[in-house]
């Protein structure tokens, strides 16, 4: 993995435009599949820590993590897929991206790289939006398909609304040795 795929800041939230008909996206794994964000979204991305359980949350939370002194949900991908979501390993990742004007973390298996891609290989499927909440389309790499993730569309407006409403409700987690990103 490249350095610069590590940490990557920017305030835009669409795919990077490197010439009119070209974006650049991050690209991960999360099991077997290949999942990728638009890279002017992420915000960095971090060794996983321990997950802090919500109660109240909307289901698509698995939890918060600390970072840095801010609490950060942590959106469990798995779930939107219909997959099992396993214990975490230390080995994974947790990607950090700007959604919606807050920061939230995905946890992926790994990240892959940054690839600048034509903006066509990006395809929106009729129905697959309504079916795959967050989901902006597949593309097309040269190592194979990858779905396309949304960051402004991760949450419905209920969900966001449940969310901001849980984390302004009480103090929040305190951190633990360990659990905070340096």
């Amino acid at each position: 993995m490249r350095r610069d795929v590590l940490r990557h800041e920017s305030p835009a939230h669409a795919p990077r435009v490197i010439t009119p008909s070209a974006v650049q996206l991050v690209v991960c794994r999360l099991g077997e599949q290949r999942v990728a964000w638009p890279a002017d979204a992420v915000v960095e991305v971090v060794r996983a820590v321990a997950i802090t359980p919500l109660p109240g949350a909307p289901r698509a939370v698995e939890g918060v993590i600390n970072v840095r002194g801010t609490v950060v949900p942590v959106l469990d991908l798995r779930a939107r897929f219909g997959l099992v979501t396993p214990p975490l390993d230390p080995a994974e990742h947790m990607i950090l991206v700007t959604a919606g004007g807050r920061t939230i973390a995905c946890r992926v298996d790994q990240v892959d790289q940054i690839v600048t891609i034509p903006a066509n290989a990006v395809t929106t499927p009729r129905g697959l939006t309504a079916s795959a909440p967050g989901v902006a389309g597949i593309a097309t790499t040269a190592d194979g398909i990858v779905v396309v993730h949304d960051p402004e569309a991760f949450f419905s407006e209920q969900e966001a609304l449940a969310l901001t409403a849980v984390l302004e409700a009480g103090p929040g987690p305190r951190a633990t040795p360990g659990s905070t990103l340096p």
